[in-house]
């Protein structure tokens, strides 16, 4: 007979053989040299492994589990917060030059503002200071439509 293989060796030492089989086997060890070395380093393999479990079940160590997360860890970020006073300030400025624009519908408004800037421009030429110290008087002569067209001063 050929030599057993290693899970020849394995089904006869679990006893998962048929009897026939079984015998053929021990027949086959007890006249290879071989083999019967082998078989026995097996059987006192198997053995140990046997009274090794047999040890845990009697007083079972717990391996803790360990789970693999599922959702990668939130990177935390500093949110900066706007204050309360710039948010009104944001929405109430445009608002209120909207709100000016909107009450701009008197043309006279609108003319009287431009008379008051040609003013300032030709007022801008002359030094008031100066004028005011030496008892001077600034004159604007102006057409008939309301536009400066002379500046004269003292």
């Amino acid at each position: 007979m050929k030599c057993l293989t290693n899970k020849q060796m394995q089904e006869l030492i679990d006893g998962e053989l048929s009897t026939k089989q079984s015998e053929l086997y021990h027949r086959h060890i007890a006249e290879c040299q071989y083999c019967n070395g082998q078989y026995a380093e097996q059987k006192a393999l198997a053995v140990s492994i046997k009274g090794l479990i047999n040890e845990m079940v009697k007083s079972p160590v717990k391996i803790p589990e360990f789970r693999l997360p599922t959702k990668p860890a939130k990177k935390e970020t500093k949110v900066r917060r706007i204050p309360l006073w710039a948010k009104v300030a944001a929405v109430l400025i445009p608002v209120f030059f909207v709100w000016k624009v909107a009450n701009f519908e008197n043309k006279n408004d609108i003319t009287q503002l431009l008379k008051n800037k040609q003013l300032y421009e030709i007022c801008s030429s002359i030094d008031a200071n100066t004028s005011y110290k030496e008892n001077g008087k600034i004159i604007i002569v102006t057409n008939d439509n309301g536009v400066a067209v002379q500046l004269m001063s003292n």
